[in-house]
């Protein structure tokens, strides 16, 4: 308690630590987690907060990887990756980012930011988190066609100049 009576921080016991303006509870740190205002409830509660790089990879031949961050608050992870550099580029299959830092619980999809990668430019490119997975399937929706399909590895022109950025913000448990 400060002088003026007005501010509290400390904890006696198994007490939570109440931070008070004005008589007013404005935050409480509780055995649930950081809470606001008078709210307790666990499921209203941050419990976590993380954030550092991650170490992505690919499912087939070699890639650079570069500004690999991610941020988690509770259960949401937010991940950004800069991808570049992909060799072969043969394989027809579809191009896969892996080791995502958390595994997903649900399904997300988020747009990519693509430069020469391919030479369409009609199509609609998406990175896609399938549930219980660690991976980023890159997807695309052509235009003259209907649903998605793969991007594939021999799909990529332009190799030392093509770039993919991938930003994906999913759920984890």
């Amino acid at each position: 308690r400060a002088d003026g009576g007005n501010t509290q921080l400390g904890t006696w016991s198994n007490h939570d630590l109440k931070i008070v303006r004005n008589s007013t509870i404005k935050a409480s740190i509780t055995s649930n987690g950081l809470c606001f205002n008078s709210d307790t409830a666990a499921a209203n509660a941050l419990d976590d907060y993380e954030e550092g790089t991650w170490s992505p990879g690919i499912n087939s031949g070699t890639a650079n990887f570069g500004n690999a961050y991610y941020t988690k608050v509770g259960r949401f992870v937010n991940a950004t990756v800069f991808v570049s550099g992909m060799s072969p580029r043969t394989a027809n299959s579809g191009i896969q980012i892996t080791n995502l830092p958390f595994q997903a619980n649900g399904i997300f999809v988020a747009p990519l930011g693509l430069h020469r990668v391919i030479g369409d430019q009609g199509n609609g490119y998406f990175a896609y988190v399938s549930d219980n997975t660690t991976t980023i399937d890159l997807l695309q929706y052509p235009w003259s066609q209907q649903g998605w399909k793969s991007l594939n590895h021999n799909q990529i022109q332009h190799a030392t100049a093509a770039y993919i950025i991938i930003t994906v913000s999913y759920q984890t448990d």
